[in-house]
């Protein structure tokens, strides 16, 4: 009877937490994910949204963006980076690039008097110029990479652009993994379940039979940012659904670059938190 007692304390505790963590932590999402556009979403039971709000929050990201959006200022060009910069497309699908170009302090800066050039290194499929700062890549069919480079159960380009400004020069690269397009499946942000485990290290889990990530309460990090307050609590749960979304959408490229899909997305969310938590050091936040 104690035991149940504690367990249904926890329970209340955590969706107390939940609520206000999740919030945070759903809004930092749905702001990273204008940039990262080429992710899946968790999968869910019948395409429900279980959290309720998705279509709300959707809205209001947009909403928020235009109102952000200003005029970008001319500088001078330190380097460039391609978006997204790791991909998964389907053959004969056409998938868009963008370049953005930054300052020595890594602010974004105007491309209207840097000049690109775009090349596919690989020439495993047709680069198509959408703007000054777009292109659309299209891959080759199946059989047009069999045949340049055997069969496989994916192929590997890399997109590299040139970017030059007066006598400065940058470049970018972004890598693209072919494959046979996956069925789409309905999505949601799910809530979390929690589980007390202080012998298991694992720190978070997917379960795809039940669509629900469980994260590890009792795991040595997750105390320790649950007590620093929920920011901290907020930024290591993002973390976690970062990972899990990471191996939900790249199971099947290597793993150095789902390593480096993580620290894109991991780069992107702390980006966000900036935003939506302004003049706090992330790491260093006052606990409130």
């Amino acid at each position: 009877e104690l035991k149940q007692l504690i367990k249904e304390g926890e329970k209340k505790l955590y969706q107390s937490i939940d609520r206000k963590v999740m919030d945070l932590v759903k809004k930092a999402f749905s702001q990273a994910m204008t940039t990262l556009n080429e992710y899946s979403w968790f999968p869910s039971h019948e395409g429900k949204d279980i959290s309720g709000k998705k279509e709300k929050e959707g809205k209001e990201s947009k909403e928020k963006t235009s109102i952000e959006e200003k005029e970008i200022p001319l500088g001078i060009m330190q380097n460039v980076k391609i978006i997204p910069k790791y991909a998964n497309v389907s053959y004969n699908v056409p998938k868009k690039f963008t370049v953005k170009a930054f300052n020595e302090v890594n602010e974004e800066i105007s491309t209207e008097n840097i000049q690109f050039e775009w090349t596919a290194i690989n020439n495993l499929g047709l680069i198509s110029m959408k703007d000054k700062e777009s292109i659309i890549f299209t891959p080759k069919s199946k059989p047009e990479l069999e045949l340049l480079q055997g069969i496989q159960d994916s192929y590997i380009e890399t997109i590299k652009i040139f970017a030059t400004q007066n006598q400065l020069k940058a470049d970018s690269e972004a890598q693209i993994v072919i494959a046979q397009e996956k069925p789409k499946s309905d999505s949601s942000f799910p809530p979390p379940n929690f589980e007390n485990d202080h012998i298991g290290k694992w720190r978070s889990k997917w379960d795809e039979n039940i669509f629900q990530i469980t994260i590890n309460s009792a795991h040595t990090d997750f105390v320790i940012a649950s007590n620093r307050g929920f920011k901290y609590q907020s930024y290591y749960i993002a973390k976690l659904y970062a990972k899990e979304l990471i191996l939900i959408n790249y199971k099947e490229i290597p793993q150095e670059l789902i390593l480096e899909k993580l620290i894109e997305l991991e780069q992107e969310l702390e980006q966000t938190f900036f935003k939506i938590l302004p003049n706090k050091r992330l790491l260093l936040m006052a606990e409130q």
